[in-house]
């Protein structure tokens, strides 16, 4: 099973991007890009199988996005 919370942390930039990163190494795991504009909240899921991000885009309208865990 594959989860965004196993020794990872998830940080979203001014750039759309979402970044998965490896807590004990400091590496940068993952780069997501979905978001046309900055990436301003996260929450996972109860079972942390799923990240939903919201951004700002275009004209001042939000977005969401939903992201299955990557694989193990």
């Amino acid at each position: 099973m594959s989860s965004w919370t196993n020794a990872a942390h998830t940080s979203g930039t001014a750039t759309g991007e979402v970044k998965l990163w490896d807590l004990r190494t400091g590496v940068e795991l993952l780069s997501l890009t979905r978001h046309r504009g900055p990436v301003l909240g996260m929450d996972c899921a109860s079972d942390n199988r799923l990240l939903i991000t919201g951004g700002a885009a275009p004209a001042g309208r939000g977005e969401l996005a939903f992201w299955d865990a990557p694989p193990e």
